[in-house]
């Protein structure tokens, strides 16, 4: 991106010079028609070229632009609420959002299916996802569906073990 304006700015240059030479050879001709002429040519040029970069300076100063953490975090929720809204809409034309969803409960099985409850509490390969408490053992016992990020934004592991969890 950088070597395509400054191949801009130079041959802005470039016609600058160029329309500046033209019209000292005009001046210095003994001929006073070609004054008129060269400046029926020179005038639409010069102006063409200040506009070219007068465009230049100002996609060059948008380049040189970042975007500051709350700017940044306002584009995130303007991209994320118009994400939301389109998988919404078309789940609505879907016929996906009515009837309600079934109700979902999960609890502790009666068999043991993997290690120990405290492999998934005690792991800290994790922090906690931002805004979610770390789980606590009686947490693992039963709850429904909505509870599930709650749940597993506070295991350490990243991961319920299958033996806290089952689908009833």
């Amino acid at each position: 991106m950088q070597s395509r304006s400054m191949w801009r700015v130079f041959t802005a240059i470039i016609v600058v010079a160029g329309a500046i030479w033209l019209l000292y050879a005009v001046w210095r001709s003994p001929h006073r028609v070609d004054l008129s002429t060269y400046g029926a040519y020179a005038i639409p040029v010069v102006v063409a070229t200040t506009g070219v970069c007068g465009w230049i300076w100002r996609s060059r100063k948008q380049q040189v632009g970042t975007l500051n953490r709350s700017e940044f975090d306002r584009l995130s929720d303007q991209l994320a609420e118009a994400v939301k809204n389109q998988w919404t809409r078309a789940a609505g034309e879907r016929g996906l959002l009515e009837p309600e969803p079934i109700p979902v409960i999960w609890g502790q099985p009666s068999v043991a299916l993997t290690g120990p409850v405290s492999a998934a509490l005690e792991s800290r390969r994790f922090p906690p996802l931002p805004g979610v408490a770390p789980v606590e053992k009686e947490q693992l016992r039963d709850g429904q569906i909505r509870d599930l990020y709650r749940l597993y934004g506070g295991l350490g592991s990243g991961r319920a073990n299958s033996r806290s969890l089952s689908v009833i």
